[in-house]
């Protein structure tokens, strides 16, 4: 039996998943801090396939798929070894899926020393049956 979701250019279309990192009532994470970030995925399944990223500083992520219960990484990473940037985003290997309606936590450490303008972008598809089209997340 085939799968219930297409591969078809038509079905599924490209879609970013725009993170935005601060410090509650902030425009910025503080130094030397850490944040929690839920995200919600909802509508469709979310194929995760680049990973971006801006900051003025350095920081690490980790980042926890609540709905299977799994770190995507044994331990926290460096934004040099985890994000791309516009120009070269960085390539999952295996693109990751997030089920329709879990939740995504992203944990956020800076490591520059100083407050840091972060951003993080999740670059991909929203996996949608056939002959379905419902609006963006």
């Amino acid at each position: 039996m085939p799968s219930p979701y297409s591969n078809s250019p038509n079905e599924n279309y490209l879609y970013r998943i725009p993170i935005t990192v601060a410090t509650a009532g902030q425009t910025y994470l503080a130094a030397n801090t850490t944040v929690n970030i839920p995200y919600q995925v909802v509508n469709f399944p979310f194929r995760w396939l680049f990973a971006v990223a801006s900051s003025t500083g350095t920081f690490t992520t980790l980042i926890y798929d609540v709905g299977r219960v799994y770190y995507l990484s044994p331990s926290a990473l460096n934004n040099v070894n985890e994000w791309g940037t516009a120009q070269l985003p960085m390539p999952l290997l295996t693109p990751y899926t997030f089920q329709q309606n879990t939740q995504v936590q992203f944990t956020v450490t800076d490591t520059s020393g100083a407050n840091n303008t972060i951003q993080l972008v999740l670059i991909g598809h929203q996996i949608v049956p056939n002959g379905t089209y419902g609006a963006a997340q």
